[in-house]
């Protein structure tokens, strides 16, 4: 038995194929068997009487479709077209669809490989699509001695010291594959890609009062509950419509339910007849009149910042949340990330009255007006700081797309900043005359903001 898996968000067909539709995908079927057919009458294994050979091309559908469509390489029906004729040129060559999700196509080419190639009837495993997210499983397979029934179908033309380190047997087959390597942004995602304005002290920390730390998360279903308002003031989501379905609800943990909220003072007045609790609140800012009248947004967003050594000296990718201007521009001027570099992202705040907690920022990637991507971060539980400044957190590192894939069309982002009691934040504040009522403002929340990015070659 012969197997071939191709992780087909890394290693696609070339163009020129693919536009040919149905027709291309047979042609691609056919070529690639005499191809494999000749490695094989080179290996010495034709020797073998009914040998059976098997081809499993693993895609993030939604991904790949979206991308060759930005790209200009083939149109939706093109690609569909493509793979129904290669699927239908054999009963052996099977197409699955790995779903959306930064990893999907990997986890299961990975659980296929190590599953099949471990069967004494597997003489040879072609695989295509090898890059360094696939070292961890060579290692296992070479620890077990089964590199030798393993193929690196079309390694990358500038093979990274971890894939030359690989010494499994190679296959090139010229003219079936797209040169450059593929990787779609769901099967790696940059994460929230931003800058930080100058201009406002700050101090790092981890958490405020409480400090959780998070993996993203996919969204619950559960909608977070609607926050009463201060009194005089009346709030307005400027962004949504109310029957809009609301992508960036965050996670809800099952059995929660947070306490019910108090106001600084509160908190400063609990227990003040011990004295080490009154110095360790004093120290997280919790002391009798450090909030403001309560009047107002709780929390002012300032920044978000992208850091990466690899980022020319004196550049900074900058999404002030201060400037109105500029988040107005966001969503017209992409900021421009270059590939695969690893970078880690901070977001800068104030509290200005109340505790807040569980605050998370979330966001939502799309391309083509394609979900691809949702992140959420926990980001803690806060009081006013002592000192009346920002707090900065750092979120985990990231690693950027890379590829033809990745590079092609430009994903729009849709943030948002929440906390457990449902309260969205947000940075730069509006305020408009109201005709009549107990003030004489309306204050207008911007609560999520929207914005774009590119994946370059270079910054």
């Amino acid at each position: 038995m012969v197997l071939c898996a191709i992780d087909g968000d890394r290693l696609m067909f070339h163009p020129t194929l693919i536009e040919q539709g149905y027709t291309g995908g047979r042609q691609v079927a056919q070529d690639f068997t005499k191809a494999i057919a000749q490695e094989l009458l080179q290996q010495g294994l034709t020797v073998f009487e009914r040998l059976s050979f098997w081809v499993t091309l693993y895609i993030n559908k939604r991904a790949i479709l979206a991308a060759l469509r930005d790209e200009g390489i083939a149109s939706p029906e093109h690609f569909e077209s493509f793979l129904l004729g290669f699927g239908q040129a054999s009963p052996r060559f099977l197409i699955v669809d790995a779903g959306p999700g930064r990893d999907s196509t990997e986890v299961k080419v990975k659980e296929y490989i190590k599953t099949y190639i471990r069967f004494p009837q597997t003489l040879r495993l072609f695989f295509g699509g090898v890059d360094d997210t696939y070292l961890a499983m060579y290692d296992g397979l070479e620890k077990d001695d089964l590199v030798g029934k393993l193929v690196l179908m079309q390694p990358p033309n500038e093979m990274s010291p971890a894939v030359r380190r690989m010494s499994a047997r190679t296959l090139r087959i010229d003219g079936l594959f797209m040169t450059e390597k593929v990787n779609p942004w769901a099967a790696r995602r940059p994460g929230p890609l931003f800058g930080l304005a100058e201009g406002h002290s700050s101090v790092v920390t981890n958490g405020g009062l409480i400090s959780p730390q998070s993996e993203s998360q996919s969204s619950g279903s559960t909608p977070p509950p609607r926050h009463s308002s201060s009194e005089g003031l009346r709030y307005i989501d400027a962004t949504k419509n109310e029957h809009e379905e609301d992508d960036l609800v965050p996670t809800s943990t099952p059995g929660y339910k947070p306490a019910a909220a108090k106001s600084v003072d509160e908190y400063a007045k609990l227990d003040a007849e011990d004295e080490s609790l009154a110095r360790w609140k004093a120290s997280l800012g919790i002391v009798p009149g450090s909030g403001t009248s309560g009047q107002g947004p709780k929390v002012t967003i300032y920044s978000l910042e992208l850091a990466s050594t690899t980022l020319p000296p004196g550049k900074q990718l900058v999404m002030n949340l201060q400037d109105t201007n500029q988040i107005a521009n966001l969503k017209k001027n992409p900021i421009t990330i270059k590939e695969g570099v690893e970078f880690n992202v901070r977001i800068s705040f104030k509290v200005n009255h109340s505790i807040i907690s569980g605050v998370r920022y979330i966001q939502l990637v799309k391309r083509s007006g394609i979900k691809v991507d949702k992140m959420e971060q926990m980001l803690g539980s806060y009081g006013p700081h002592p000192k009346g400044e920002a707090y900065v957190k750092n979120f985990d590192p990231e690693e950027s797309p890379s590829g033809m894939l990745a590079r092609s069309g430009t994903y729009s982002v849709r943030s948002r900043v929440v906390d457990d009691d449902g309260e969205v934040y947000a940075g730069a504040l509006l305020w408009f005359p109201r005709s009549s009522g107990p003030t004489a403002l309306i204050f207008v929340r911007g609560a999520d903001w929207e914005w774009s990015f590119k994946i370059g070659k270079e910054w």
